[in-house]
């Protein structure tokens, strides 16, 4: 299985899950790979947008975390900047 982040470029990142029971692990590892590249580009979108994303992005952690969110299904978290978490089977 891999668990990616899609935007409108393209795939912003990825990572293979070999074992089901890292999964979570591996999500909320993406989630901060999208945090760190927030926090550091504030060219794309403005500082309150930013912040707002962060602040999201945070919280769709602590879902992960408490396995709120079924990160089986393709699209599984878009985020309101247009980020979309995705699982998909290997092939």
């Amino acid at each position: 299985m891999i668990l990616s982040i899609e935007d409108d470029f393209g795939t912003f990142a990825q990572s293979e899950v070999s074992d089901c029971a890292i999964t979570i692990v591996l999500a909320i590892g993406l989630v901060d790979l999208l945090i760190a590249w927030s926090l550091s580009d504030t060219t794309t979108f403005n500082r309150r947008e930013h912040k707002e994303h962060v602040e999201e992005l945070n919280n769709l952690k602590v879902s992960l975390a408490n396995h709120d969110i079924n990160t089986d299904t393709q699209c599984w978290y878009e985020t309101s900047l247009g980020f979309c978490f995705h699982t998909t089977a290997n092939i």
